[in-house]
């Protein structure tokens, strides 16, 4: 299974910006095996800001805190998804609109339109969503450098 397929099932849940590809601030595949480097035009560059770890509030009640469990159970509703008689979209996609919930509850559908990225030259994740416990006019960002999650540690693209 591809990195980014996996991290497109985790983003009703974590709030997070991830990158594939090499773009300038990016985090990728040149970045340090923990990612904890940043990324400028291919070139390793030192972290301006100290490493800053979120643990994901929901990991253990919205869906499994086991991440070989959880791994698992995604796996499964990635399997399940079945796309033979989906019509396919040409070009880029520029993105896709995912229930969340519980996986045990939306899962299924999730995997459905993440399965259909399979492939897809995905560069960017950007997750948009509302704010269950505090009232807000505009948007919130975190300063965290990385989200941990069952699955490990999501770095955050701070430039972007």
């Amino acid at each position: 299974m591809k990195r980014w397929v996996m991290l497109g099932i985790l983003i009703p849940v974590i709030a997070a910006f991830a990158c594939k590809s090499g773009e300038a601030g990016a985090m990728n595949e040149n970045s340090d095996k923990d990612g904890s480097g940043l990324v400028k035009a291919g070139k390793k560059v030192e972290e301006k800001v100290a490493k800053k770890v979120i643990d994901s509030p929901v990991a253990g009640s919205w869906y499994t805190a086991d991440g070989d469990a959880l791994r698992r159970e995604l796996r499964g509703y990635l399997d399940e998804a079945d796309l033979s008689d989906a019509p396919r979209v040409g070009g880029r996609v520029a993105a896709l609109i995912s229930p969340h919930a519980g996986y045990r509850f939306s899962g299924r559908v999730e995997a459905y339109g993440y399965k259909t990225l399979e492939g897809a030259d995905v560069r960017r994740i950007i997750i948009m969503g509302p704010s269950h416990h505090v009232a807000l006019d505009g948007y919130a960002l975190t300063d965290a450098t990385h989200w941990r999650t069952p699955l490990g540690e999501v770095p955050i693209d701070q430039e972007a």
